[in-house]
């Protein structure tokens, strides 16, 4: 589809994944934008219809994007469909031009029919987006102290198919059950953590056969996942991996099914937005979104 924007004619899809010269445009832009490479990531066959990048082609080649993430979760036992929004981003010699606008009221169209719309911006964007119905939000993290104790803590290699397929079966077949919003079937999201920022964050809890994507820093962890069947409490679980980390404080990348302490949370240089109009689980602060359905 041709459009005419700022006196340039550009083309304009959201089909970009098995377009060979836009799909390795779009790794380009990414890599210079914000240095991330999407091609391991597609090369290993993790990039599914779940994502799905919207972008204005210049001269064929990628200048402008926005993406599309579909977040399938279960809330309060209602099957829900969120959307969030990611790798936003213009070549430098195309910014100011109106681009991102165009592509943005695209998507939205797009993604009418979505229980909910969000996503995570910058602190030099922060205006932009109210212009399109977005509101900044809050949100709430779990913090607990926790008792550590003993267990069978194996580190998941995920140079390993075997290991790999572990992650991924417990993912889609267990899921999340502590979790008040669960990540749903999006095995590309999940891969792309895990192949990347998290690879060597996944273990495996062998006594309850329970797979942890957990993080120390400084004095804390954070347990962003656990897949497993949901049997074992979560503060066993919990306690376990301060056993192997040896530390007592623990915080969580989801919000917790059951009640536990909450603290006002904020990423450094990013801020919540979400779509007015639809609905907003982190209204108020009340729960913050999974860290693994950030895109």
């Amino acid at each position: 589809m041709l459009r005419n924007i700022s006196g340039k004619e550009f083309s304009f899809t959201g089909q970009i994944r098995d377009v060979p010269d836009l799909r390795q445009s779009f790794f380009e832009l990414a890599r210079q934008v914000f240095g991330l490479d999407f091609e391991p990531w597609y090369q290993a066959g993790y990039w599914s219809e779940d994502y799905r990048p919207f972008v204005l082609a210049y001269k064929g080649r990628v200048v402008s994007c926005v993406a599309v993430n579909e977040i399938r979760t279960r809330i309060n036992g209602a099957d829900k469909r969120f959307i969030q929004l990611g790798t936003v981003m213009t070549h430098p010699d195309f910014r100011g031009q109106g681009l991102a606008r165009f592509i943005l009221e695209q998507v939205l169209e797009e993604t009418a029919e979505a229980d909910g719309v969000y996503l995570f911006a910058n602190d030099s964007v922060l205006d932009f987006y109210p212009k399109f119905g977005f509101r900044p939000e809050k949100e709430a993290q779990c913090r607990t102290a926790v008792s550590p104790r003993k267990g069978n803590v194996r580190k998941l290699d995920l140079d390993s198919p075997v290991d790999r397929e572990l992650l991924i079966s417990h993912y889609l077949e267990q899921n999340n059950p502590y979790s008040a919003f669960p990540m749903l079937g999006n095995t590309g999201l999940l891969m792309f953590y895990c192949g990347n920022f998290w690879k060597e964050d996944v273990f495996l809890l062998e006594d309850f056969d329970t797979v942890a994507i957990a993080l120390p820093e400084g004095e804390q962890f954070t347990c962003c996942e656990l897949f497993g069947d949901g049997k074992a409490p979560l503060t066993e679980l919990l306690g376990i991996l301060a056993g192997h980390f040896s530390l007592e404080k623990a915080a969580l990348g989801f919000p917790p099914a059951e009640k536990l302490p909450l603290f006002p949370y904020k990423e450094e240089d990013s801020t919540l937005f979400v779509l007015e109009g639809k609905e907003n689980p982190c209204q108020n602060g009340a729960m913050l979104f999974p860290f693994l359905s950030h895109a």
